[in-house]
């Protein structure tokens, strides 16, 4: 107990010296693509839903495999039976030329002898409805396709959302670094200030200094709202790639700019919508498949033809078992030898409640038809908005970023006067606001265009794997 105590001692030690286990930091840094294409292999709702593939798939192979022999069973047993012993029927008699008339022998089990039984029996059906196989395997193979789509709308999903991650990441980054840095040059100004009246400089006022520490709030509240931004991202990003808690991602890019992806004109988006998008691709695949579905129950409103076979062989080894002997009627319930095989129709009498499936499965082929009429328009008009969003986007970008240079060349103006001369330090604290708020909305603009190509993509259909192989970028 003592050397147990000592033990758990020196690992408690050993472990509080260790402190918190190491952030790890992966080499390689990600583009976007290359986190979306890690995202995509690593998502856990992916990897579920990648499942209901699959499940497609092998209902295509339950069509095939119920369409060979359906109906294929062998039975067989093996047990004790009794003897069978001959007794006269009074019920029945015959004449005999030398007896006269006498009863006819009859057959009864005989519960005193016993012996061995073995029995086997074999049934066989293969249907012949060969356009209802055909037609329900059209429509098993295009619920393959419409189940595809439908992972493929999900991929959509993931991939805006690991692009958004990366992109407010970056902006996160991008805005604490030039916070930061106005940091570092407003505490320098308010030293400087600070020491001029400690050296009773009257060029310089308390009330200046003031000023400057209250110009801080928003600098500090910017700092903050970046921090907060980088640790909601980076919690995103781990669960998207299923990385410890302790991972963090390594970005190729180190600031946030405007994507350098070439933008299609607004009618070749719309003939990739129409092409790409899997809205539409499961709604054209899932009325081909209510359309075999139709011809499927149209089909079972008719009689099933079949080819059918049976055989069936009993043996029973124990006294007097010779299976009827002369007498025609004499027959043994337990030893048979019979077979049998032909070609079979069988009709459901119960016709309304097919023909009420069939009704079913037009109506619900009709709602399909009806939506076709106007799902391509629909996403045809969300192309068109989220295009205009675009340019309304960049044309922001593009104004913020001159109303940030000109915030800037007015703080520069306003820190060469001061340096020049000390009384114009309080004159700094306006135009510092107004350049930190510059860059703010500076940022966002870029930030709302990233997210603008995003969406823009996903409307269109395109994950931005798919994007990159139908676009190329912007040379400079």
């Amino acid at each position: 107990m003592r050397t147990l105590f000592f033990f758990l001692a020196a690992l408690g030690a050993a472990a509080a010296e260790s402190g918190p286990e190491p952030s790890i930091q992966y080499a390689i840094p990600f583009t976007c693509a290359s986190l979306e294409s890690h995202v995509l292999e690593r998502h856990p709702i992916l990897a579920e839903k990648a499942f209901e593939i699959e499940k497609a798939q092998e209902k295509v192979r339950d069509v095939d495999m119920g369409a060979i022999l359906p109906k294929f069973e062998l039975e067989t047993g093996m047990g004790p039976a009794p003897g069978i012993r001959a007794v006269p029927d009074t019920s029945q008699y015959y004449w005999n030329n030398n007896l006269g008339l006498v009863p006819r022998t009859g057959k009864e089990f005989d519960y005193s002898e016993w012996g061995p039984f073995f029995g086997i029996e074999m049934k066989v059906v293969q249907p012949l409805n060969v356009a209802r196989y055909r037609a329900g395997r059209r429509a098993a193979s295009r619920n393959v396709d419409v189940a595809t789509a439908t992972f493929q709308k999900e991929k959509l999903e993931v991939s805006e959302e690991a692009q958004t991650f990366y992109f407010q990441s970056l902006y996160a980054r991008t805005l604490r670094d030039a916070l930061a840095s106005a940091r570092v040059d407003l505490d320098k100004a308010q030293k400087k200030m600070a020491d001029k009246l400690d050296e009773g400089d009257e060029s310089v006022s308390q009330t200046d200094l003031l000023q400057l520490k209250a110009g801080r709030y928003a600098l500090d509240q910017g700092l903050n709202e970046a921090e907060l931004g980088l640790a909601r991202t980076r919690l995103g990003l781990r669960f998207l790639m299923g990385w410890p808690d302790n991972a963090t991602p390594v970005f190729f890019d180190t600031s946030l700019s405007l994507r350098s992806e070439a933008i299609p004109p607004l009618d070749s988006l719309k003939v990739y919508t129409l092409r790409d998008h899997p809205d539409l691709k499961r709604l054209t695949n899932g009325l081909a498949a209510r359309r075999e579905l139709l011809k499927v129950a149209q089909g079972e409103m008719g009689p099933d033809i079949f080819l059918f076979a049976s055989f069936q062989y009993s043996k029973a080894w124990s006294s007097d078992r010779q299976s009827g002997g002369k007498d025609p009627f004499a027959v043994d319930p337990l030893n048979e030898l019979t077979g049998v095989a032909g070609l079979g129709v069988r009709l459901q009498l119960n016709f309304w409640q097919r023909y009420q499936k069939y009704r079913k499965e037009r109506l619900e082929l009709r709602q399909l038809q009806r939506t076709e009429v106007y799902a391509a328009r629909g996403l045809l008009l969300q192309t068109e908005d989220a295009y205009v969003r675009l340019l309304k986007a960049k044309a922001d970008a593009e104004d913020a970023q001159k109303a940030m240079r000109a915030a800037e060349a007015w703080l520069k103006g306003a820190a060469m006067k001061a340096d020049l001369d000390a009384s114009e330090n309080g004159a700094l604290v306006s135009p510092f606001r107004n350049s930190l708020t510059a860059k703010r909305d500076y940022y966002k603009a870029v930030l709302e265009y990233d997210l603008s190509v995003t969406r823009l993509f996903k409307t269109v259909g395109w994950t931005l794997s798919d994007a990159l192989g139908n676009l190329r970028p912007v040379t400079n």
